[in-house]
């Protein structure tokens, strides 16, 4: 098929002209111009041609401009991922995430606390794609926002449940785990539904 479209098993012909603009019989410059119109009229099927060869058009940027965004939010989804690897006094952390789709709903962070003690948060949303991405990154936000202020593990958690609740998002939940592992050694952590750490 072409663009993405059930194949017809028509022949077609595709036109192009290139123009060359040349210095002393050199080619300095090049330009294709296609015949895009024309070979979307003779792929099309019916007596409303132009009316096929308008919706594919049309259908086909559509999936283009998707697949542009679907990058766009990949992209920013792991900008917002740390720095993969962290060390710090008595511990050393590699991360890495990979969704199912282009985006998903998995997050991680990690944060160096003011009284010397290292925090970390691994969350997942129910669901995959756009939706659980988006939730991801409002619920990572929120628990950034909260890290650096004082609080145990479970109050991170509860204020970010709450900022979740608040919100009421039906028919989605995530899961996640908060640590903070002190200077001593002492590591602390609250399990909102998460696989076991």
């Amino acid at each position: 098929g072409f663009l993405g479209q059930a194949a017809t098993y028509k022949p077609f012909r595709f036109f192009m002209n290139i123009l060359y603009t040349l210095d002393h019989r050199l080619i300095v410059h090049e330009r294709r111009v296609y015949d895009v119109g024309g070979l979307l009229l003779q792929l099309s099927t019916g007596r409303d041609a132009v009316g096929q060869v308008s919706q594919l058009y049309r259908a086909t940027l559509e999936r283009a401009q998707t697949e542009h965004e679907m990058r766009m939010a990949a992209e920013i989804q792991q900008a917002l991922m740390p720095q993969p690897v962290r060390r710090g006094i008595g511990y050393e952390v590699a991360a890495s995430s990979r969704p199912c789709r282009s985006i998903g709903g998995d997050f991680i962070d990690y944060f160096n606390l003011p009284d010397g003690a290292f925090a970390f948060v691994l969350g997942d949303v129910a669901g995959k794609g756009p939706a659980a991405a988006l939730l991801a990154a409002v619920l990572q936000g929120v628990l950034t926002a909260n890290a650096y202020r004082c609080g145990t593990p479970a109050t991170q958690i509860g204020e970010a449940n709450d900022a979740l609740v608040r919100r009421g998002i039906d028919s989605r939940f995530a899961t996640a785990v908060y640590a903070v592992l002190n200077p001593d050694g002492r590591l602390t952590y609250c399990n909102a539904g998460h696989n076991p750490p």
